[in-house]
């Protein structure tokens, strides 16, 4: 494929004459490949080279050498259909990174993604929302995924494990200052190190329905004591290291430390969660709260953050349900309708070191809520979670004995949580997912298909400026999410989102090249995307008909179809070649 970077500068309107599937197989050559499925080229590197913005690069089933860069923004990475694709690199070296993301508006789908030196995969900007969908990532040297700032980074439905395979250590997931992430039906496991790792001043982080277990180090960790040098110091002045996070509906079991842990955070929600066995190691607690430390900063006391609603269960007798070390909050925190339990001693204690000098440690509940305050509602006993499920069983204590949020109504499962809630991440009396996840799964086996959710809408067209009608093949959804990007530069974005049993949506996004798809959605998750429907809106052309100026546009005719509008935008001396797979390229 001979193409001109000029391509990648033509304007909005004709980014969908420009972008293509390209293909990628074994038996494919750099050399004399074209990246047509008939004649594919031989790696993923090289397709994403000769790729320009919106292209699809599409894998043919087999193992490719890693140290791919993805540099061009709205991308597509993915398995062709039915088979599956690796991307390798060797856990050896410093810099043998397996997948590189740069650019905004990359997706990742339905990929392998194994080894690499010191991260598998590095986000890195001026990558500005990335999405990663129903993949392996695996067999690190250190971290599975490292997001060094980009904001908007997603991950839903991976499978995240095998870190710190060569060096100590290694994380699930380390995201530095990442605005907005999202981590969602996601399975996190067998990690030398934390699970999920998110800290650096980000905002608005979510974290719903994953499942992480037999991790070395913490199971989610929001904040720890980052270097000023990578946080904003002017946005975020005190150095919180997590601020609006949220912590949903995971299910952590088997973690040698603390199972959830929130260092110098603001305002973060940690709202039914299921800890269990956790703090198996040396240290550690159910819940750990620390304080930010910076040197030649004052330190950032956590603030205004709640625990409530989850089921903390330590693995040994020595280590407590919480852990509330010295000069770690300040002002309103809030801990209350949790259950705690230890599997060492039923008991089991709080320790209270806030202030240093008054140290209190073996704290009972009722010792504890005197002393602090906290966990009015709380109580102690066994929750009735099964040891291999995590899920309750009838009878539990935790059924029907949690407070009411507004802002979910989900549990683990995507079940939606009906009258008194339950504590824990499992609304009991819904369908359960397998936990661990059925052999072949990728992610929890919740989210996009998870039971209770809705089926995916087909058919999406885009018509007139702009008409949007699709089909809706779901008898179970609340609504429908509307999505729109630009191109070649825009990432999808919700446009708006409209009723059940809505067929149809007026839009009026002005000129340009214009992208749509649609989802079905509920409290049980989200379908599938529909198709993607693209549509060229023109400019309003003010000239009479028949009397289109020529000079410098190179067309002396009232323009008619998308080519004609493109040539419009050329420069005089500019040749369109018609180049097939429904591309024109352009040749100086």
């Amino acid at each position: 494929m001979i193409r001109t970077t000029l391509c990648t500068t033509l304007v909005a309107m004709c980014s969908a004459l420009c972008a293509a599937d390209i293909y990628v197989a074994t038996t494919g050559s750099d050399t004399t490949g074209t990246g047509a499925i008939g004649t594919p080229y031989a790696t993923p590197r090289h397709a994403a080279q000769q790729a320009v913005a919106g292209d699809t690069i599409i894998l043919r089933a087999g193992t490719y050498a890693g140290n791919v860069e993805l540099n061009k923004d709205n991308l597509t990475l993915r398995s062709y259909t039915g088979e599956w694709a690796v991307i390798h690199m060797p856990n050896s070296g410093t810099t043998n990174v397996t997948l590189w993301v740069y650019n905004t508006g990359t997706r990742i789908e339905r990929l392998e993604i194994s080894g690499g030196s010191p991260y598998s995969v590095h986000v890195v900007p001026p990558c500005n929302g990335c999405e990663f969908a129903d993949c392996k990532i695996h067999g690190a040297d250190w971290i599975g995924i490292k997001v060094s700032q980009p904001d908007n980074v997603t991950l839903r439905r991976c499978e995240i494990y095998d870190t710190g395979s060569v060096t100590a250590g290694g994380m699930g997931i380390d995201c530095v200052n990442g605005d907005n992430i999202l981590i969602q039906d996601c399975h996190f496991h067998d990690c030398n190190g934390t699970g999920i790792y998110l800290k650096g001043g980000l905002r608005n982080a979510l974290v719903e329905r994953n499942l992480v277990r037999n991790v070395a180090g913490d199971g989610i960790l929001l904040g720890e004591s980052t270097g000023v040098a990578f946080m904003d110091t002017v946005g975020n002045p005190e150095l919180y290291e997590a601020i609006d996070g949220v912590v949903r509906n995971n299910i952590v079991a088997n973690v040698a430390a603390s199972g959830l842990v929130t260092y110098g955070s603001l305002r973060c929600k940690i709202y039914n969660n299921t800890v269990y066995n956790c703090a198996t190691g040396t240290g550690g607690a159910g819940l750990r709260l620390i304080k930010g430390a910076h040197a030649g900063y004052p330190d950032t006391p956590i603030k205004q953050t709640e625990f409530v609603n989850n089921i903390v269960v330590p693995g040994q007798a020595s280590r407590p349900f919480v852990q509330v070390t010295t000069g770690s909050h300040d002002g309103t925190v809030i801990f209350n309708y949790n259950r705690y339990f230890n599997l060492g001693t039923p008991s089991g204690v709080f320790w209270d070191e806030l202030v240093a000098a008054t140290a209190a440690y073996n704290l009972s509940l009722a010792q504890w809520q005197t002393r602090t305050g906290f966990d009015t509602n709380s109580t102690t006993g066994d929750p009735g979670a099964s040891a291999t499920t995590y899920h309750l069983g009838g009878g539990s204590a935790c059924i029907d004995a949690a407070t009411t949020f507004a802002s979910f109504v989900d549990d683990y499962d995507g079940n939606t949580r009906t009258g008194t809630w339950d504590i824990g991440a499992d609304e009991s009396g819904g369908t359960a997912l397998p936990t661990p996840p059925a052999a072949g799964t990728v992610g929890t086996g919740g989210g996009v298909g998870a039971p209770g959710s809705p089926t995916a809408p087909t058919n999406l067209t885009a018509t007139g400026t702009v008409t949007l009608n699709w089909q809706d093949n779901s008898g179970n959804e609340t609504g429908f999410r509307i999505e729109r990007r630009s191109a070649p530069a825009g990432t999808y974005a919700t446009l708006t989102t409209v009723a059940a049993n809505t067929t149809s949506h007026t839009d009026d996004p002005g000129p340009g090249s214009w992208y749509y798809r649609v989802y079905a959605v509920n409290a049980a998750g989200d379908s599938a995307a529909s198709n993607e429907a693209n549509i060229s809106v023109p400019v309003v052309d003010p000239s009479p008909p028949g009397k289109k100026d020529s000079g410098g546009g190179g067309c002396s005719a009232q323009p008619s179809g998308p080519a004609a509008w493109m040539c419009l935008a050329l420069a005089a001396s500019a040749t369109l070649i018609p180049a097939g797979r429904n591309r024109w390229r352009h040749s100086a």
